[in-house]
């Protein structure tokens, strides 16, 4: 049934993209190339309330975006394309302008258009996805609704770091890959052990273990003076291949560096990176955050693994996480925000994660959005504690890099990424728009600050609709977090879901070196 469900995802949508949307912001064909992304419902087929027999469902209508499959109606509720992402001198303090247009990432913020739309629904008494608001002010989804999250591209960062020899014999693998239990990691205990090819060395004494790990290392862990008997491990970083967006380099490849870290001989052990791997020589543009483990700053191409990523941006460097850092996150906070957590009594998750046709490796791809957040939801209330489980779909996206790749026409010029990013919603008012820098596309220069060249997804129209959300739910029936007088800014509104609040930040104390948007870019109102 998986099998069939991953590419089932896929199909709708990229057959929505292909067939539902006009040809506006789609790439040059055989040149230009980009990333698509969707989040596809499924809920079960509604009934007729008068039919004599009330269990008789109708049967919905067939249409692009929308799939009948065992009693399910699957559905496109959210579509977006996009590779880019503005630089730090393009941020706008305004909340008016797009900083990440990558495909997950605007997909993820057209998802919120839909859900706050079925919020609005549920409060006017139309049919929703949403119960009722309870007595705290707070809607439940219904049990019988999921949600599933399509991407034609393995997310950039970490997920993307792999050695493509091996990618080869797991692309085609049709086993689901569920959320990892709980280990014997302590949480405390450094989380930068996601590296390869570790040799283990007491702490303080200099004293090499001449096993490689995973063997039978048995390096004198208690002998350690330090209460936490911390291992520093000298690291031979290996190279590995990014099968992304992302821009490649090649080296020699049998150059080697190290870097030293300090962890548990326990948590190496337990994570298995241990195997002494061979990876071609490939680079990524992602950048390991500042204070966190480094690539080696010369041409070697090595990379480091399990570690934060920023994405390049437009000109300067940008703030923005990769697309394997924001997943980590959505499979542990849900994928609603702040804002809209304010309405809801649990977080909104995606139970599958399917990743189109393209260079795939499954060990990568657990360790970026599964493995570096085990354990964590234990300690939260809100949170998402069911299992996520990934899959590769064997349905190909003809604008994606790798086809382009292979039928680029040379007379057209150089092949490129396209430069626009498409965003679509299941919503009523204004359902499609087509970005270019983080702005509507056509907006001149002299109109960039008007209202009108703002997009719907931008973090200022959002917030307007959370407002009117707001307005529309009664005094009594509002959540208490919102029910103070002194909230005026977006970051107050933010920062007033304390239930999320205290989530994120036990989030962050697994990944200290996060980057966070300084608060003056969310001052706005």
């Amino acid at each position: 049934m998986d099998h069939d469900v991953k590419n089932m995802i896929a199909k709708l949508c990229v057959n929505h993209y292909e067939q539902g949307l006009p040809k506006r912001g789609k790439p040059q064909a055989n040149r230009e190339w980009t990333i698509l992304a969707g989040v596809v419902q499924a809920r079960p087929r509604p009934c007729r309330p008068n039919l004599p027999n009330p269990t008789r469902c109708i049967r919905q209508p067939q249409s692009v975006q929308q799939e009948l499959y065992k009693g399910l109606v699957y559905e496109v509720v959210a579509l977006g394309t996009g590779s880019k992402c503005v630089g730090l001198d393009k941020l706008s303090k305004s909340g008016d302008v797009i900083h990440d247009y990558h495909s997950e990432v605007v997909t993820r913020r057209a998802f919120l258009r839909y859900l706050y739309h079925q919020i609005k629904k549920s409060i006017l008494k139309e049919d929703s996805i949403f119960y009722d608001i309870n007595t705290n002010g707070e809607f439940q989804l219904k049990p019988d609704v999921a949600f599933h999250f399509f991407t034609s591209q393995t997310p950039c960062g970490d997920a993307s770091i792999f050695d493509t020899a091996d990618s080869d014999s797991i692309q085609t693998t049709h086993d689901p890959m569920p959320n990892i239990e709980h280990s014997n990691i302590e949480q405390s205990s450094c989380r930068k052990c996601l590296l390869l090819n570790c040799k283990f060395m007491e702490a303080g004494t200099g004293t090499e273990c001449s096993n490689s790990l995973g063997d039978n290392c048995d390096a004198n862990v208690s002998s350690c003076k330090r209460k936490a008997s911390p291992v520093r491990c000298k690291f031979q970083l290996k190279t590995a291949k990014i099968c992304s967006s992302e821009v490649v380099s090649n080296t020699d490849e049998d150059q080697e560096t190290t870097d030293e870290i300090s962890l548990t001989k326990e948590q190496c052990e337990s994570i298995g990176f241990g195997e002494n791997k061979r990876f071609e020589d490939h680079r990524t543009g992602a950048k390991c955050v500042p204070g966190d483990t480094q690539d080696p700053k010369d041409s070697s191409g090595y990379h480091a693994v399990g570690v934060l990523r920023l994405k390049p941006g437009r000109g300067s460097r940008s703030l923005s996480m990769s697309c394997s850092d924001k997943f980590a996150k959505w499979n542990i906070l849900g994928c609603q925000g702040a804002l809209l957590s304010h309405f809801l009594a649990e977080p909104i998750k995606f139970k599958r994660i399917v990743i189109g046709k393209c260079n795939f490796n499954e060990e990568a791809t657990k360790r970026a959005l599964l493995k570096r957040i085990d354990g964590i939801h234990e300690k939260l209330s809100f949170a998402v504690h069911d299992s996520v489980f990934i899959y590769h779909s064997n349905v190909e996206f003809k604008h994606s890099k790798e086809y382009i790749e292979q039928n680029h026409i040379k007379a057209l010029g150089k092949m490129s990424p396209c430069g626009s990013a498409i965003v679509w919603s299941a919503v009523p008012d204004c359902p499609l728009e087509v970005s270019v820098r983080g702005i509507k596309q056509g907006v001149t220069t002299k109109d960039v600050d008007q209202r009108n060249a703002r997009c719907n997804i931008c973090k200022s129209k959002l917030f307007e609709t959370f407002k009117e959300i707001v307005t529309l739910i009664t005094s009594e029936n509002l959540p208490n977090s919102l029910k103070s007088n002194t909230l005026t800014t977006y970051w107050d509104y933010k920062q007033a879901c304390v239930k999320y609040q205290d989530s994120w930040n036990r989030f962050l104390e697994h990944f200290p070196t996060w980057i966070r948007t300084p608060i003056e870019y969310s001052q706005f109102s």
